[in-house]
């Protein structure tokens, strides 16, 4: 099973649950390979733990996004006939990896009704040695959103643009996860990662799925500097065949843009 009862109920009750290994040691080198080209393409002076949507330029890894056990276990907790609408990537390398402040997703998205999940799938066995996911259990149940500083106010480098300086971190947890294996959080849930200071890398991609009935709101949202009016949806396409069967898509279906 996906997600089996038990992890259905912790994301309810902490805001995350964590899925065996569903993608092959196949796909997963496959997309290794994909982001490795990311990252060699950056320029000079980019650092590649904050890669934006590598579903456009890795058509293995956008297969996986859409016809896959992941996409499924997003319908366990969001229901039927999603829309895959966003990835990113983080490649932290050996030694010199950068952390990833306390944060919320949903902060980012101008998104509404927030009925958004994201997949955490981790390219390499990820844990607090080389800068593993760190969350905060049952953050994600007051429904709001905490305040988010920039970095300019830190005068620090860190992976992403915004962060939370006053998170309750003693009761926070560093989860060990591996390669293949899935994560799957609320867009409320309070959660970063640390600095890579082990000889490994810690590649990881996440990605995002929202409900049909989700609409663009600019009200009071950072909005990651994507064109949300041209932001690019796509069908899940999961399918059943003797119990629960995936293949991978040759051509995904591009099914709209916000806005059009």
């Amino acid at each position: 099973m996906v997600l089996p009862d038990k992890e259905l109920a912790a994301f309810r009750r902490d805001g995350f649950a964590l899925a065996p290994p569903l993608v092959s040691a196949a796909d997963i080198e496959a997309v290794r390979g994909e982001i490795a080209a990311m990252v060699a393409a950056l320029p000079n002076g980019h650092r590649p733990e904050n890669l934006r949507d590598p579903h456009e330029a890795c058509p293995r890894f956008l297969a996986l996004c859409l016809d896959s056990p992941i996409a499924r276990g997003a319908e366990l907790l969001l229901g039927p006939n999603l829309l895959m609408w966003g990835s990113y990537g983080f490649a932290k390398p050996p030694r010199d990896g950068l952390p990833v402040d306390w944060h919320q997703d949903g902060r980012y998205f101008p998104l509404e009704p927030m009925e958004t999940v994201t997949a955490w799938l981790p390219l390499d066995d990820a844990d607090e040695g080389n800068g593993g996911l760190r969350v905060i259990p049952g953050s994600h149940r007051p429904r709001r959103f905490l305040a988010h500083a920039t970095h300019e106010d830190w005068g620090r480098a860190r992976a992403l643009p915004l962060g939370i300086e006053d998170a309750d971190e003693a009761r926070a947890r560093t989860l060990a996860v591996k390669a293949g294996a899935v994560e799957y959080h609320d867009p409320y849930l309070v959660h970063g990662s640390g600095p890579n200071r082990s000889n490994r890398p810690r590649r990881a991609i996440q990605i995002l799925y929202m409900t049909r009935r989700v609409r663009l709101d600019t009200s009071d949202k950072q909005a990651m500097g994507l064109d949300w009016h041209r932001l690019k949806l796509f069908h899940c396409r999961p399918r059943m065949a003797g119990g629960w069967a995936y293949h991978l898509a040759d051509a995904p279906d591009e099914v709209c843009v916000f806005g059009a």
